[in-house]
């Protein structure tokens, strides 16, 4: 409640460590954990709380995507193509692992992975973060007819539910074009619904154009982020 509806990172981190006290052995405080900590833009301390997720962990493939996000943040490219193969023996059917993967690329910029990477999820690809990473993988790679086919999808949805968090992905899209004032507006109105997945706004690179406009760091103060 407190890291996606509150985004108060201080009393989050509390409950997360009150939470792997109390149930040591437990997944759940350890994943969630590594999320707080890689959007907080603290890379270096949730590698030790990935290696006890899996450590703890009965080889979800989850957990090993979120290893392999881990290890991307961290610029270990090579620790993270491990983490990805062992993601992949088990992921065909779970689209979180499959973003996660799908997110690793991209914080490493391999835009031409991110297509196959999503590619091998054999259900429904119609989910605001899996849009957005294909929408922004595709026009990178000079697909622009698909890239605004993905945006137009996300567009939709934004309009028909906040679930997902599409307009945040809308923002991202148009960041990672350069079209600043657009991202803007979607980032207001992805404030405005309290989307869940703006606690990541902070580290996700794509939004690097955005960072010398000052209405950047008026948002990182609206949203909650701490201060260093």
């Amino acid at each position: 409640y407190y890291m996606w509806y509150e985004k108060d990172f201080n009393k989050a981190e509390i409950e997360y460590r009150t939470a792997q006290k109390l149930a040591p052995s437990d997944e759940g405080p350890y994943s969630s954990y590594i999320d707080l900590l890689l959007a907080a833009g603290r890379f270096e301390e949730a590698i030790p709380v990935g290696r006890k997720l899996l450590e703890i962990s009965n080889d979800d493939p989850v957990f090993w995507s979120r290893m392999a996000l881990t290890w991307a943040f961290n610029s270990r490219k090579d620790r993270m193509i491990k983490c990805i193969e062992r993601a992949k023996e088990s992921a065909p059917d779970n689209i979180l692992a499959i973003a996660e993967v799908g997110r690793a690329h991209l914080v490493l910029k391999q835009y031409d992975r991110i297509p196959d990477a999503l590619n091998r999820y054999v259900g429904d690809l119609s989910v605001p973060r899996v849009m957005g990473l294909r929408a922004i993988a595709f026009k990178k790679l000079g697909d622009n007819e698909k890239s605004d086919a993905e945006l137009d999808h996300l567009i939709k949805r934004s309009q028909q539910t906040s679930g997902g968090s599409p307009s945040f992905y809308i923002a991202m899209v148009y960041a990672s074009r350069g079209e600043t004032e657009q991202a803007f507006q979607w980032l207001e109105k992805s404030i405005e619904v309290n989307e869940i997945e703006l606690y990541w706004l902070k580290v996700e690179p794509e939004f690097a154009s955005l960072y010398d406009d000052p209405r950047w760091l008026e948002l990182l103060d609206r949203i909650g982020f701490p201060k260093n």
